[in-house]
């Protein structure tokens, strides 16, 4: 298969992953079966993009670090695929 390829369906399954609200990229790999390092790759290319961003984060596994919640912006979500205003 074509990496381009590749990487368009995985960016398209990120985006319809994203749809249902906000989620981490352990949230998304455990959904989409992807590796975390695989899926934060792709979110770092989607938010270079405009298509998603991280306001904000939630507590990690120790009390000095916090995980990025990932979500949609305007540019991301699917009525802008299709060319129609929110």
């Amino acid at each position: 298969m074509d990496m381009d390829k590749l990487v368009s369906q995985d960016h398209q399954a990120i985006l319809r992953c994203l749809q249902d609200g906000p989620k981490t990229a352990k949230d998304i790999s455990t959904a989409l079966r992807l590796t975390v390092a695989r899926v934060n790759s792709l979110l770092q290319h989607l938010a270079s993009q405009g298509a998603v961003y991280s306001p904000r984060c939630v507590p990690g596994t120790s009390p000095y670090t916090s995980i990025n919640l990932w979500e949609l912006t305007s540019q991301g979500a699917p009525h802008a695929e299709q060319g129609r205003a929110p």
